[in-house]
C-alpha cells in the first residue's frame, strides 16, 4: 500500500519538477551558448560566482509552493483526503509517502541543472577559469537548503489555523533559513546538520498535524 501511494505521489509531482527544472536549465543553456558561440568574455569563475543562486532560488520557491499546494490544497479541494481515510494505512504513512515523493522530486529537479552546469564547466576548453568538483559545494548548499521551504509551505497549508498570522507562522523560519543558510561559511557540516534537524522537526510536525486535524 505504501509503495503504491509513493508511486502515485511521485507520478503526480514529477510534471511540476520538470517545469521547475526548465528555469535553471534555460539559464544554464544561455550561459553555455554565450561562452561557446558568442565568445563572451569570462569575468568570473563558474559555480563560484553565485550567478546560479537566483535561478535556483526562484525555481525552488515556485516548486515548493506549487508542489505543497498540489499535495494539500488541491487534494483537499477535491475531497481526496476523505478517500485517504478509508485506506488500510495510517495517516502518518500516507503523508510520509507524500513528503518523501515531494522531497525526491524537489531535490532531483534542482540538482540536475547544477550537474549540467558543472559538466560543462569541467569539460576541457569551455572557459579559461579553473574547475574542481569541490566547487559544487556552493550551489549544493542552495539545493540542500531549499527543501525546508517545501516543508514550510506544506505545514502552512495543512494546519487548520483560521488567522492569517498563525496560518503563516510555520513559513517564517523556513524563509529565514532559506535566505541565510547557504551563505553561512560554516555550512559544512554544521549548517547542513542544522538544516537536516530543522527539516526533521517540520516533518514531525506535519505528521502530527496530519493525524490530529479534523478532515
Amino acid at each position: 500500500m505504501w509503495w503504491t501511494l509513493f508511486r502515485k505521489e511521485l507520478t503526480e509531482s514529477a510534471p511540476l519538477g520538470v517545469a521547475a527544472c526548465l528555469g535553471p536549465l534555460t539559464w544554464v543553456s544561455v550561459e553555455v551558448w554565450s561562452h561557446s558561440f558568442w565568445r563572451k568574455e569570462v569575468t568570473s569563475i563558474p559555480l563560484l560566482d553565485k550567478k546560479m543562486y537566483i535561478p535556483l532560488l526562484l525555481a525552488g520557491f515556485v516548486l515548493a509552493l506549487g508542489m505543497a499546494a498540489r499535495q494539500v490544497l488541491v487534494e483537499e479541494h477535491h475531497r481526496n483526503f476523505h478517500q485517504l481515510l478509508t485506506l488500510p494505512a495510517r495517516l502518518k504513512e500516507i503523508f510520509g509517502a507524500k513528503l518523501l515523493a515531494g522531497l525526491l522530486v524537489f531535490v532531483v529537479s534542482l540538482a540536475l541543472p547544477v550537474l549540467a552546469y558543472a559538466l560543462w564547466a569541467g569539460a576541457p576548453g569551455t572557459h579559461p577559469g579553473p574547475f574542481e568538483w569541490s566547487m559544487l559545494a556552493l550551489p549544493g548548499q542552495v539545493v540542500l537548503t531549499l527543501p525546508i521551504l517545501y516543508f514550510g509551505f506544506f505545514l502552512t497549508f495543512l494546519r487548520p489555523a483560521h488567522w492569517l498570522g498563525t496560518k503563516l507562522l510555520p513559513l517564517l523560519p523556513a524563509v529565514v533559513v532559506t535566505a541565510a543558510g547557504p551563505d553561512f561559511y560554516w555550512y559544512w557540516p554544521w549548517g547542513l546538520l542544522f538544516v537536516i534537524l530543522a527539516e526533521a522537526v517540520y516533518t514531525a510536525n506535519i505528521l502530527w498535524v496530519a493525524e490530529a486535524r479534523d478532515y
